[in-house]
């Protein structure tokens, strides 16, 4: 554009038929980087995620022993509960239309106070461990403490 034409003649080149005002375009400018900018990735979830297709598991006993594994396992058709027999020894009973219900972990088991109940990405589970599927990322936690109120 040489200087003698107007930013208003640039318009006209543009659109020929009709002017739009400079605050509309650029209104619609922005709106379309907004939405543009909410639905496009430039890498897939999974390479956005440092612990793609990975997760971690802790168990603390509730006497000051706590067991952590970072070197984490692959996620795909993994359950906590499997997650957990994979790194302790596991007792557990089995409930129909329920599921598993977890007695003791390396041989520290349920008393009349405390049992085995277990959080995914600090969230208290609702569901029995052998239900609940992980998915890359997942830190699970096991722990040997009183009853949770459902909250």
């Amino acid at each position: 554009m040489s200087s003698s034409e107007t930013e208003e003649d640039f318009f006209m080149v543009i659109l020929p038929d009709r002017k739009i005002p400079n605050i509309l375009i650029v209104l619609l400018a922005f709106v379309a980087g907004v939405l543009l900018g909410q639905s496009v990735s430039i890498l897939p979830q999974s390479v956005m995620t440092t612990d793609s297709g990975k997760v971690s598991l802790m168990v603390d006993f509730g006497d000051g022993e706590v067991h952590t594994y970072t070197d984490t396992v692959s996620f795909q058709d993994t359950t906590v509960f499997e997650l957990l027999e994979e790194h302790e020894p596991t007792e557990y009973e089995m409930y129909e239309g329920v599921g598993v219900f977890v007695k003791g972990i390396s041989g520290k088991t349920n008393d009349a106070e405390r049992f085995w109940q277990y959080w995914v990405n600090n969230q208290y589970a609702m569901v029995g461990a052998d239900q609940y599927l992980l998915s890359a990322g997942d830190n699970v936690e096991w722990k040997l403490i009183q009853t949770q109120p459902i909250q």
